[in-house]
């Protein structure tokens, strides 16, 4: 049974917002009284300034959520207190709300571009004050909340990023290992990608001599700097047994050893501490390569700083050094090779497909929250508005006709009425009204159609199968895309007027089908952008209105007897050269700019068409068009 106690997350967010604090500045105490007991009624925290220099002296006590600031004051208006307080770091995100008598665009204007979110008109209408502060109270709440979950999406990026750092210095020990005839050989190469990656300053490997029992020093070790030369030259001449030095100690212990400051190691555990500490080495940490429970290699490590053992460090190079063994091990058998290299390949592929399905997740997770937050401060004023629409045009209706009513009783008025009916312009109102409901009416009907797309998009709270209308589903990604349907020019271009892609629909007869809607219109969407990018770099490149059109095509048809819905989408852009398109669906490849394309989007709708609904993605060869083929089965194969 639930717990009535309990407060869902939307109560929680009214509980927090009505509880914020709020400064009011105005220097009419009667404005200040009226403000202060509405707000207080409705359980605000608020302070009250009676000048701008009051104002700035509360501030360094009391930050609020929220300012009511009014412009016309003695001494510094509210203008110039609104530029210092945009202009100082600690106050510029704290929103402000204009009170003011003037109606003058240019003094609106002024406001606003000086930082103000809103303007309440004198005198104050109690109502309108509420609706305005919690508006942007709420406003400022969530804009709170999309940070924090921004921060959080970054900090899971990095860590993705550093998993795919360590997966490409794992494919890097893989690919020295497999290309070098022996892998004594490949470990040169080896320590050198460790040091690089773990930012020490001096690598070296020793190997175990079976006829003498001791450690040979293997040359080509990695150094940073040339004066490291002379601990090389020594290490070279050197040899150890078991358990003399710190590659003996490893040797016969078989398990890593960490000398965080190697001024306090024994001279039985380092040999070498006086060259080391002459020429700036401090810490040192080895490990074992073990193949079968033999130690075929010891891998040491130096720097020139005084380090604890870092586990994070550890558990990677413990990881490398298992990736060694392992892939020595494969050397030693043609056949065991061939089946261990394609186990590797299945391994990194699942941490590549863990990596999309992931950041597809947090990617869907984020939009749908965002969605429905926007959805939901979106959709109520505008349902305010939409249902006093018919209202307001019955009562405009009805004064309309009190007015020719009064005209037929009185058709020659006072002259100061016939003065005010013509500065008025009253006959040209009266037959310009009916077009202004209209145009309302037309922009909440577009409103509303665009929030519908976006929620039809995410699908929110809809993770399992659904069962849709792929056109339905098509049309509001394009309502969504709508504005990128035009092209424009970039800066360094010539003037141009706008171009318009031209979405050429070729519909067929499609049943209903089953999928993950959200992630599918995921995938759709990407292509889309794609088809409308390649679009637009053809229009700056031509730098002209172009010969023929741009054209974004879909067509929709269904294979009956293989129970599939195929979808085509097709652009006339500048096309894909033919020596990358076996790499487009790649991970983290792509052929866009840095910062402005990160190579998962056609991974992820590959992952998303493919793997989850057991459907197929292709480009095709068509000349004069690039052309995805995408083929989706009525029900996905994999639930």
């Amino acid at each position: 049974m639930a717990d009535s106690n309990r407060t869902s997350p939307e109560e929680n967010a009214i509980v927090s917002y009505k509880t914020s604090k709020i400064l009011v500045v105005d220097d009419v105490p009667e404005n200040l009284r009226l403000l202060k007991t509405l707000l207080k009624n409705e359980g605000y925290d608020v302070r009250f300034a009676p000048n701008a220099k009051f104002a700035l002296a509360s501030l360094t006590q009391f930050v609020p959520d929220l300012i009511l600031l009014d412009i016309m004051m003695p001494e510094m208006d509210g203008y110039t207190l609104c530029e210092q307080l945009k202009g100082n770091p600690e106050t510029q995100d704290i929103p402000i709300i204009f009170l003011t008598a003037l109606n003058e665009e240019a003094d609106k204007v002024k406001g606003f571009q000086l930082g103000a979110v809103d303007y309440i008109t004198k005198p104050f209408q109690s109502e309108e004050v509420l609706v305005r502060v919690a508006h942007h109270l709420k406003l400022t709440q969530l804009n709170l909340q999309l940070q924090e979950k921004n921060q959080i999406l970054l900090q899971k990026n990095h860590q993705l990023q550093e998993a795919e750092r360590e997966t490409r210095l794992l494919l890097e020990v893989t690919q020295y290992l497999t290309q070098a005839s022996t892998w004594e050989q490949a470990i040169a190469q080896i320590i050198k990608s460790i040091c690089d990656r773990i930012f020490w300053d001096y690598g070296e490997a020793w190997l175990p001599q079976e006829d003498t029992q001791t450690l040979s020093y293997l040359p080509n070790p990695f150094a940073t700097h040339p004066t490291l030369k002379p601990f090389c030259q020594l290490s070279s001449t050197l040899e150890f047994q078991a358990g003399e030095g710190l590659p003996g100690k490893i040797w016969q212990n078989q398990t890593l050893e960490w000398i965080q400051d190697i001024t306090q190691a024994p001279e039985t555990s380092y040999t070498r501490q006086s060259l080391a500490l002459q020429i700036g080495l401090k810490c040192a940490f080895g490990m074992p390569i073990l193949v079968n429970q033999k130690v075929m290699a010891i891998l040491v490590f130096y720097q020139g700083k005084i380090t604890p053992c870092q586990l994070n460090l550890v558990a990677l190079v413990q990881a490398i050094a298992s990736q060694i063994s392992f892939l020595i091990q494969r050397k030693q058998s043609e056949l065991q090779l061939q089946q261990q290299a394609q186990d590797l390949a299945e391994a990194l592929h699942q941490l590549k497909t863990t990596q999309i399905q992931l950041i597809q997740s947090e990617k869907m997770s984020s939009l749908g929250q965002l969605v429905a937050g926007i959805s939901h401060e979106i959709n109520n004023p505008v349902n305010f508005i939409a249902g006093n629409i018919d209202h307001l045009e019955s009562y405009i209706h009805d004064l309309i006709q009190v007015y020719y009513a009064y005209q037929q009783s009185y058709p020659i008025p006072a002259p100061t009425l016939t003065e005010l009916i013509a500065d008025l312009e009253l006959d040209f109102t009266l037959t310009d009204l009916p077009n202004v409901i209209l145009s309302m009416k037309s922009g909440t009907e577009r409103i509303t159609k665009i929030v519908n797309s976006l929620r039809r998009f995410a699908h929110l709270d809809e993770s399992q199968l659904k069962t849709v209308d792929i056109h339905d589903e098509i049309e509001s990604i394009l309502t969504i895309l709508n504005n990128r349907l035009k092209l424009e020019s970039s800066p360094e271009m010539s003037p141009v007027n706008f171009s318009e892609i031209q979405v050429e629909r070729d519909y067929g007869q499609l049943p209903k089908f089953d999928c993950f809607a959200g992630e599918l219109n995921q995938a759709f969407m990407q292509i889309l952008m794609n088809g409308i990018d390649a679009l637009q770099e053809r229009y700056e490149v031509e730098k002209k209105q172009p010969n023929f059109p741009y054209i974004l095509g879909i067509k929709t048809q269904w294979i009956q007897n293989l129970s599939q819905v195929q979808i085509q989408i097709s652009d006339n852009g500048m096309g894909i050269p033919a020596n990358i398109k076996p790499r487009i669906f790649d991970p983290f490849f792509t052929t866009k700019p840095v910062g402005k394309g990160t190579g998962m989007g056609m991974a992820i709708s590959y992952q998303i068409i493919v793997e989850k609904h057991g459907g197929s993605l292709k480009c095709l060869d068509i000349p004069g068009q690039t052309t995805f083929a995408i083929a989706l089965p009525q029900r996905p194969k994999k639930q």
